[in-house]
């Protein structure tokens, strides 16, 4: 099989305000490989969001797991929609990924 999968999602207290983030990366089979948390200050729950995605990414990276197929999956329809370049998007974010 060869795919993993990331999800990642945040946490903010109030918007903006106190925020932190979180990953957790599986097997095909559901297993958990890895799990991490991120604290980010203060800032709004979309910055987050893709903080999140972006520190997720960067856990995969760290730990050599990239020959595989990655599918990310997140409960933010924003973050889903500017990566798909569909509808409302949160442009401004993308920088933080590049």
């Amino acid at each position: 099989f060869g795919i993993l999968k990331l999800n990642v999602d945040e946490a903010v207290k109030g918007n903006p305000g106190l925020a932190s983030g979180g990953a957790i990366v599986r097997d095909e089979r559901g297993g958990v490989i890895l799990v991490a948390s991120f604290y980010y200050e203060e800032c709004s729950n979309m910055k987050a969001e893709f903080c999140a995605l972006l520190d997720g990414l960067q856990l995969v990276l760290s730990h050599d797991l990239m020959e595989k197929e990655i599918l990310v999956e997140s409960d933010s329809l924003g973050l889903v929609n500017t990566m798909l370049g569909n509808g409302d998007c949160a442009w401004q974010y993308l920088s933080l990924l590049y």
